[in-house]
């Protein structure tokens, strides 16, 4: 009776130590139970082989009394049963100690893998289970880290993205392979693309402007902001745009992670500028007229009034510093229209002497009136340079000559050849 008992208790145990092994991860709770389950009944099968074979060899060699050897194997397998009833028992104790509690630990972390950021778990960690008590905790804690990163870089690519959104101008984003990975309203408007999002195709494929691609291959090898102008198509309708390109790097890495290209669109600034020069250099060519004409009847009136009179001479000598700084301005509006029209400069080659003998005799009216001398010579025979530019050099040397020297002076004028050119 006593060993049905032992026997239910002992299958009871077994049913409950399952259990605990069912919540346990497969790999590791069924090898355990297999092991000691198995480990148990091997040891049962060989003790009671032993006992048996045992039990009736001593009967037949010592010729004991049968009721009373068979009492005494009752008791045996008694105690047999009650020693594996405990070891089951601490088996149970340890399992559902140091076992049981792994599983949801390895639950949550598995959830925090997922993003799933779960505190409590399923089966409760007092503060007396030690180990697993303090690494639960420190589960909560790097749940809770996690969980406000997350909800920071959310936050944070919302506010870049409502950013982004609201610019007016075209932004575009690559990856490392040039290929486009985002771009905002502008930019599709630009292209007429969908809305902003991801385009999925690279630079090459969208753009045929070869400065653009050049300045992203810049970007992209030399890790360094670039910027470029190009025209581009709008509605139909060519415009222009600025372009300044920027490379992600990631610091820790040092590793280049694509570029940012915004398209800054400068075709009403362009046209401004462009009626702004088109006047300076209107104006400036208007002036020069006029103020050159003047400037040869003053030349013819000196010639006709009495230089005697002082007053006469004060008049004069006023009129010819204000024609003086008249005709600097012009000169200075001029060569500011010459700048800012961005136009190439185209030199050739002239004769030093054609285009000195035209400045002298143009000149003539002023170093005559102080009866000024002109010596020129010509050891350099030729010059390469741009002509408008060459002559307003020379024009202004003369001049400075001309104002600067005593009246009867001769003024020298000098080609000569150097290392570095034509002087």
């Amino acid at each position: 009776m006593s060993f049905l008992i032992l026997l239910k208790l002992y299958v009871e145990w077994v049913i409950g130590f399952g259990t605990i092994f069912s919540k346990i991860p497969k790999r590791i709770g069924w090898m355990a139970f297999l092991w000691l389950f198995g480990f148990q009944w091997m040891a049962l099968l060989v003790a009671g082989s032993i006992l048996h074979s045992s039990f009736e060899r001593t009967i037949k060699e010592f010729g004991l009394d049968l009721e009373v050897m068979t009492q005494l194997n009752q008791y045996l397998i008694f105690m047999f049963w009650g020693l594996l009833l405990v070891s089951g028992l601490l088996y149970f104790v340890f399992i559902k100690r140091f076992f049981y509690p792994i599983v949801p630990l390895i639950e949550k972390a598995r959830g925090i893998r997922k993003g799933s950021f779960k505190k409590k778990s399923d089966i409760p960690l007092e503060e007396n289970r030690g180990e697993w008590y303090q690494l639960d905790l420190i589960l909560n804690k790097i749940s809770k880290e996690l969980k406000q990163k997350k909800a920071d870089i959310a936050r944070e690519r919302t506010e870049l993205e409502a950013l982004v959104a609201a610019a007016n101008d075209a932004i575009l984003a690559v990856d490392e392979g040039q290929n486009i990975r985002y771009y905002n309203n502008p930019m599709a408007q630009l292209f007429e693309q969908k809305e902003e999002g991801n385009w999925g195709k690279s630079v090459k494929e969208v753009f045929r402007n070869q400065d653009i691609l050049h300045a992203f291959e810049e970007v992209m090898e030399m890790r360094r902001p670039e910027r470029v102008q190009a025209t581009l198509l709008r509605d139909g309708v060519p415009h222009f745009f600025e372009i300044s390109i920027s490379p992600l790097i990631e610091k820790k890495k040092n590793r280049i992670r694509g570029a940012v290209a915004i398209f800054y669109d400068i075709t009403e600034h362009k046209k401004v500028e462009k009626i702004r020069v088109d006047f300076v250099e209107n104006a400036s060519h208007e002036l020069k007229t006029p103020v050159t004409s003047i400037q040869g009847y003053i030349d013819i009136l000196k010639t006709k009034v009495d230089k005697s009179d002082p007053s006469t001479q004060d008049v004069f000598r006023v009129i010819d510093n204000n024609m003086s700084r008249l005709n600097s301005l012009v000169s200075d509006l001029l060569d500011l229209s010459r700048i800012e029209s961005s136009e190439s400069v185209k030199k050739e080659w002239m004769s030093t002497e054609e285009v000195t003998e035209g400045i002298i005799s143009e000149l003539r009216s002023q170093w005559q009136s102080k009866q000024q001398k002109i010596e020129v010579q010509y050891i350099a025979e030729q010059v390469f340079a741009a002509p408008s530019y060459l002559e307003q050099i020379l024009i202004n040397l003369i001049e400075n000559g001309i104002k600067y020297c005593p009246p009867k002076s001769e003024i020298r004028v000098q080609w000569s050849e150097t290392p570095g050119g034509v002087r």
